[in-house]
């Protein structure tokens, strides 16, 4: 189980993504969930060599010249998510939820992945990412 197929943005392509998980309930008004999730993509940037990151901003200086150029790592990232659903009554339901974002070298370095593999992700930071939620549903 995973957050993936619900995502907002279903505009991926370029990319291959594998996940597994365990879904357990221990008790009839509790759901736990931890999932793994590993992103590829399929066919990796050629970065335009050589390039520096100056206060934050890359800069390429040789950048029009097409044959000098460097391809970036297919490792994008992988996501551990922890998440547990309480269901307080029929109509009330309290959901928690935390995921760890673990940035590999091919996402710091930038691919086309988005926008259907027309939009740049990327960046000069390689730090690791914590999504953190909590969420309510009243149905009446």
């Amino acid at each position: 189980y995973s957050n993936w197929p619900d995502a907002p943005n279903q505009d991926i392509s370029n990319l291959w993504l594998a996940y597994a998980g365990v879904v357990f309930t221990p008790c009839e008004a509790f759901t736990g969930i931890v999932s793994v999730a590993t992103l590829e993509t399929l066919n990796a940037y050629a970065a335009p060599y050589p390039t520096f990151d100056i206060l934050g901003r890359r800069f390429s200086p040789l950048s029009n010249l097409s044959f000098l150029d460097k391809k970036n790592d297919k490792d994008l990232a992988w996501d551990v998510s922890l998440k547990g659903i309480y269901r307080y009554s029929e109509d009330l339901q309290i959901e928690a939820g935390w995921s760890h974002l673990f940035v590999e070298d091919g996402l710091s370095e930038g691919s086309f992945n988005i926008g259907n593999g027309l939009g740049f992700e990327g960046g000069t930071a390689q730090d690791d990412a914590d999504y953190f939620y909590v969420d309510t549903k009243l149905s009446f």
